[in-house]
């Protein structure tokens, strides 16, 4: 039991790495009961816990501890303020304010590298660059930059058909 509850424990915070899952609530909950339950189940006997406190000190243990949650939480609110700009962004792009979308896709963009956000950065640049046909300077560098978006997106999520169809899109009236 306590093997296959470690391994269980291991593989979620190996895989938090690379994907957000600590942003769920549900997953940190449970993962912090059976890091609890973990803990309590390795140390059953508590002679042996009151022993060990006699040589060890708990205070850095504990101070190690906090820190990690600290930092746990500063990083699931930077998720949720950077998903809060994202969804700010998308809607003041519904309603056709592109500079404001574009202000909050930016802080978005800036807290975390998503394909969505670079997909609504790369659909706000397209919408742009009618605007900027009469200075050809401004068009090629917004194109340029536009293009970048779509493939940075594509970077992000290979399989992205929206991003795909866009920088086809693009390609196509540019020349």
């Amino acid at each position: 039991l306590m093997s296959g509850l470690f391994a269980g424990l291991l593989a979620v915070a190996i895989h938090s790495f690379v994907t957000y899952n600590f942003y769920v609530p549900a997953i940190s909950l449970l993962f912090g009961l059976y890091l609890g339950y973990f803990t309590q189940q390795s140390h059953p006997n508590k002679q042996w816990q009151v022993n060990l406190h006699r040589f060890i000190n708990p205070w850095p243990f504990r101070i190690i501890i906090c820190s990690i949650a600290a930092i746990f939480i500063f990083y699931a609110s930077l998720l949720k303020i950077s998903d809060q700009y994202y969804q700010q962004g998308v809607l003041n792009l519904m309603i056709n304010r592109i500079k404001i979308a574009d202000h909050k896709l930016t802080i978005a963009a800036n807290v975390r590298n998503n394909s969505n956000i670079s997909l609504a950065q790369g659909v706000i640049y397209s919408m742009l660059l009618p605007e900027l046909k009469k200075h050809q300077k401004k068009y090629n560098a917004m194109y340029t930059l536009t293009e970048k978006q779509f493939e940075k997106t594509l970077a992000l999520n290979p399989r992205n058909g929206l991003a795909s169809f866009y920088l086809a899109e693009l390609g196509g009236k540019h020349k």
